[in-house]
């Protein structure tokens, strides 16, 4: 139970930063079959959160020796990685994501870890 409810947080707050990164940052689009943008939104924050939260954790405890061996970078390459996998996933359940230059990509991905931030200092309290 403790977990779900965490996940559904986490999720929301995801679901709150992909707003603000479609609303604000040119060049991000989500394309999906669901009419209801806000479908779209939660959809694609629990896939992201779910690859996140359960996928990543496991890939980089097991990685933790070549991270190390290369001071680090190697997990530039996990990260692309499990973008990758969550571009691949939201593809699987109807959903496109469209990145039109990495300049884009990278604001977008700073504002949504900006926004994802602030979130969850207001939803700390709520968690078990």
């Amino acid at each position: 139970m403790r977990f779900l409810w965490n996940f559904l947080l986490h999720t929301l707050v995801i679901a709150i930063g992909m707003y603000v990164v479609l609303a604000y940052v040119p060049g991000i689009s989500l394309r999906s079959q669901y009419h209801n943008p806000w479908t779209t939104l939660l959809v694609a924050a629990a896939v992201w959160t779910l690859i996140n939260s359960v996928l990543a954790t496991i890939v980089r405890r097991a990685s933790l020796p070549l991270r190390i061996l290369t001071l680090g970078l190697f997990s530039v390459l996990l990260s692309l990685a499990l973008l990758g996998l969550s571009y691949y996933a939201l593809e699987q359940v109807g959903i496109v994501l469209v990145v039109q230059s990495w300049l884009s990509a990278a604001i977008g991905l700073a504002v949504l870890s900006i926004v994802s931030s602030i979130c969850q200092i207001f939803i700390r309290p709520l968690r078990i």
